[in-house]
């Protein structure tokens, strides 16, 4: 009998682990993935966001929806909140000096990743988002224009890019332009100052708090410079014709995927 008891208790933890409803509205949707697991230990070095969850499993959501995910840290709090940490390394993969002990923390490895529609009917292994703090991003190849770039993202249920630190337009530079063909040497974000000329806003109404232009931008070039772009090579902000044709980066957050 005690053999038979471990089996069934074996059995419901690794359904437990690879198969979780989803935190998306579509109807019948899910995840069926796996973690290898490592109580008192996380990984360091390798942050590429955190947030209070309500729950490990809603830590696990967020990491399988992002591309660049590999593995996530949990750490609970004396009160009892949990925070999520998303890493874009994994123990498993050699980052072994990282791993370091915590009173507090659990660690788990992304072993097996599926994206599953349909009462698991339709399943593929690829988001199209990267994680960074506490938003996702991906890059749209199609070229148009600021305005036809912020109309498809508001149909994924965000709105163009925005930045507010270095560490964040670096990211979007390096992931999405740095020796990427498909994105051309110019992509949109949410950056505009048609309503007022020189003062620069988000569209998804964030507070404007860092840019970095590239020389002298923006320099609203025969009075008809007012979208921003990213460029390369460098990652610098340029003011750019809002009718031009570019790429464009879309951001969400987490519930609207």
């Amino acid at each position: 009998m005690k053999i038979h008891g471990l089996l069934l208790v074996s059995s419901v933890i690794f359904l437990y682990c690879l198969v979780f409803p989803s935190a998306s509205t579509s109807v019948g949707s899910c995840f069926s993935s796996s973690f290898s697991r490592a109580i008192g230990f996380v990984l360091r070095g390798f942050l590429l966001g955190e947030i209070e969850v309500s729950s490990v499993i809603d830590c696990k959501r967020r990491c399988v929806m992002s591309t660049n995910c590999l593995s996530l840290n949990v750490l609970t709090n004396s009160d009892g909140s949990i925070v999520c940490q998303l890493n874009s390394e994994k123990r498993e993969n050699g980052a072994k000096e990282q791993f370091v002990q915590h009173g507090s923390g659990e660690y788990y490895g992304l072993k097996v990743k599926n994206l599953c529609e349909n009462h698991k009917q339709t399943c593929g292994v690829d988001s199209t988002w990267f994680a960074f703090n506490q938003s996702y991003f991906k890059l749209v190849t199609t070229k148009v224009t600021q305005d036809e770039a912020r109309k498809v993202c508001l149909e994924e249920k965000g709105d163009l890019a925005s930045t507010s630190s270095e560490e964040e337009q670096t990211f979007l530079f390096k992931k999405f332009l740095d020796g990427n063909v498909h994105s051309g040497d110019s992509v949109w974000i949410g950056l505009n100052d048609i309503a007022e000329e020189g003062v620069f806003v988000w569209t998804d109404g964030s507070p404007n708090t860092y840019t970095r232009f590239f020389g002298n931008d923006p320099d609203n070039y025969q009075n008809n410079e007012h979208c921003g772009v990213i460029v390369k090579p460098g990652g610098y902000l340029r003011d750019m014709a809002c009718d031009a044709t570019f790429t464009f980066i879309c951001e969400t957050k987490y519930p609207s995927l």
